[in-house]
């Protein structure tokens, strides 16, 4: 079946369920954050599944699931469905979502800066 969008070779996931990262194809390893299960690759960021935002964080910070008119994010894969991810904002910051509403991948420093953000929104210092 022919498709416009950019294809890969790698699965999204491993055999025994372990995510690959996006951005260099390495298998993440997960971390209890606040009791939440993360998902990172420690050279290149994170990746927080549909709900795991909204866990970490009470206020909306991103919406994980982009239109289809978001411009697609070249060579990287939602670690889930292996579509490729859409770039969009969070409180001006860019990060690559799942079209499909699987989740959000921040680059290294990326989550950081939109917690920040949103201090200053709430009116603490960054």
């Amino acid at each position: 079946m022919y498709t416009d969008e950019p294809q890969r070779i790698v699965t999204p996931m491993t055999a025994l369920g372990v995510l690959v990262c996006p951005v260099c194809d390495r298998q993440m390893a997960a971390a209890l954050v606040e009791e939440v299960e993360i998902d990172f690759c420690d050279p290149c960021g994170i990746w927080l599944d549909a709900g795991e935002l909204g866990m970490l964080v009470s206020d909306a910070v991103v919406n994980p699931r982009a239109s289809r008119g978001d411009t697609v994010s070249p060579g990287r894969f939602c670690p889930r469905c292996d579509r490729p991810l859409r770039l969009s904002t969070s409180r001006g910051t860019p990060v690559d979502v799942c079209g499909e509403g699987h989740g959000v991948w921040f680059d290294r420093g990326e989550l950081e800066r939109v917690f920040a953000a949103l201090k200053v929104e709430k009116g603490g210092a960054a």
